[in-house]
């Protein structure tokens, strides 16, 4: 027998009327927060079902004109809501409807749509989004490009991209950009997108003929072979050719992306002067071997010059790829863990297995990669290697909930003397896990890392007052986790709308721009899923709930010795 809708009228109600309580509560926080930050982040978040949300200020309206005059864009004025369902009440009815938004809906500062809403949570599509066949070509690449070369021009900073697959089969861009300042990094900029189905694809104008020197690289130092590109979804294309392990099963999602991604970034650092911006790695199918990863690069003047790919793999295996100097550096700290070498399979430079307790993950889906990542990237801090992208991902339900990983990125300058003196690192990631069909959430925020200029006290008043967050307490999976009343995922599952971009920018807001003390280095979505089976007769019928994280990570400016541990909170 398949479940019923088993919340009442009053229980909506009363939801409602919570939600409108907390909304008003935190309208003159908010208010007092914004007009006391200096220099603003801007969060967007594009997503292929035909949504734009945007999340901090629009530099004199110019992003909405933008979408609406080159996109067609409209104003979102519809938002899926839990009702009472008409007629039989099951969840094949859904007990949902896309209503017309309350102020309390607005999730985020501005919200588009690419077409009509319809009533089910779908959008008639205005021709923004393209897609075509099973292996995944999708103009999303090409829009997410555009967007960022618009902001550019306004000389809004981009700090960091993440590019996804979600379960629903959609895509999603996320992106963070700086308000203009002084020192504002800008320049052209380049996409380079691995599909693990057997491509490659470049995405951006020739500048300085970017793309032909790339193109000559993939073909001659990857073996790849050049195929006529649809200009409607990237650039320049080509058939390549990915390993995979004989360790493990076809599900693993295991492959040698990793080495080749070293090759590309470390190509463009050292011959062609661009600058890795972020690398990320989702997963397009049900059973892992849907890999993506996305590279995006910057013509600057950083000089980064040398960079190694450090792979975390919480099914106990670490990939590493890349600088041969960094690749020793990276050993180090492994080998110190009690992590053991193993053949590298042709999949990548070298590998190791974890010790016995060094990757964790409990019942509640809960794991250690953010502390993982704070030690490595210290480490490698202390060799004079900063850290230039980190990304997480999840495998989907079918390849086991608890798969996790996450991919780091290293950089160092040519010359050793020009390395920045080592810093601390502070990962905090925000999770909105599905407990029941009824849309019960737990929400929480999980912070990992030393107590920095004591970082920990200011961000627990922070985070309490603007999320209403409790103390939980250190954790064997974080130094400190809270458990957040604001955060919260509403909407149908078809776009899986949220107010984590709301809260991203204002995290970020408060660490960079209020303490003064931290850049951020990556902001990364990731989602996954909870599936239920809901069907009243033979035929199965599921109904899917997104489970959304959101992972930050903060390096200090400038050396901090003030460092103390969790347990004094």
């Amino acid at each position: 027998m398949g479940q019923t809708v088993a919340y009442s009228q009053q229980e909506l109600d009363t939801e409602r009327s919570t939600g409108l309580a907390i909304f008003r509560q935190q309208q003159p926080i908010l208010k007092s927060f914004n007009e006391k930050t200096q220099v603003p982040h801007i969060h967007l978040r594009l997503c292929s079902s035909g949504y734009l949300e945007l999340c901090g200020p629009d530099p004199g309206g110019k992003l909405e004109s933008f979408l609406k005059s080159k996109w067609q864009a409209d104003d979102a004025v519809l938002v899926g809501r839990r009702v009472m369902p008409s007629g039989a009440c099951c969840w094949q009815t859904r007990g949902e409807a896309n209503l017309p938004r309350e102020t309390m809906d607005y999730t985020c500062d501005k919200h588009f749509v690419f077409g009509k809403q319809l009533t089910d949570g779908s959008v008639q599509g205005n021709g923004v989004f393209h897609s075509q066949g099973w292996q995944g070509e999708s103009n999303m690449a090409k829009l997410t490009l555009s967007l960022i070369n618009f902001m550019n021009e306004l000389h809004c900073e981009l700090l960091s991209c993440s590019m996804e697959n979600l379960e629903t089969r959609f895509r999603e861009s996320q992106l963070t950009f700086r308000a203009p300042h002084e020192k504002s990094t800008l320049g052209p900029f380049m996409m380079v997108t691995m599909r693990q189905t057997g491509y490659i694809e470049l995405v951006g104008a020739n500048a300085e003929g970017i793309l032909d020197q790339l193109s000559k690289y993939v073909q001659q130092a990857l073996g790849c072979s050049r195929l006529e590109a649809n200009e409607i979804f990237c650039d320049r294309k080509f058939q390549a050719t990915f390993a995979f392990p004989s360790h493990a099963v076809s599900s693993s999602g295991d492959n040698n992306m990793g080495r080749g991604a070293a090759g590309i970034i470390n190509f463009m650092a050292q011959t062609c002067g661009w600058s890795l911006v972020s690398h990320t790695e989702s997963d397009r199918g049900q059973d892992g071997q849907g890999r993506e990863r996305n590279m995006l690069f910057r013509r600057d003047s950083l000089g980064f010059h040398a960079h190694v790919i450090v792979e975390l793999r919480n099914a106990g295996r670490i990939y590493l790829n890349g600088a041969k100097e960094g690749l020793r550096e990276a050993e180090g700290y492994f080998l110190k863990r009690g992590c053991q070498a193993c053949s590298p399979e042709n999949l990548c430079d070298a590998q190791y297995v974890g010790a016995a307790g060094f990757f964790v993950v409990d019942e509640a889906n809960n794991t250690n990669l953010g502390r993982r990542t704070v030690e490595v990237t210290e480490w490698m801090s202390g060799k004079g290697w900063v850290l230039r992208s980190c990304s997480g991902m999840q495998h989907n339900h079918q390849c086991g909930a608890k798969r996790h990983e996450q991919h780091l990125v290293f950089a160092r300058p040519k010359q050793r003397n020009q390395a920045p003196s080592p810093t601390s690192t502070l990962a905090v990631e925000f999770r909105v896990l599905p407990q029941s069909i009824k849309r019960d959430y737990t929400c929480v925020v999980q912070i990992s890392g030393q107590n920095t200029n004591g970082v920990y006290e200011k961000l627990l008043s922070h985070l309490t007052e603007i999320m209403l967050c409790e103390n939980v307490g250190p954790q064997g999976f974080c130094d400190l986790l809270l458990a957040s009343n604001a955060l919260r995922v509403t909407g149908l599952n078809l776009h899986g709308e949220s107010n984590f971009g709301k809260f991203s920018s204002i995290l970020c807001d408060f660490m960079v721009d209020h303490l003064k003390q931290w850049a951020l280095v990556s902001n990364v979505g990731q989602s996954g899923s909870k599936r239920w089976n809901v069907s009243e007769g033979q035929t199965p019928h599921y109904v899917t709930l997104l489970a959304r994280q959101q992972l930050f990570i903060f390096c200090s400016d400038s050396p901090a010795p003030l460092q103390e541990k969790m347990s004094t909170l």
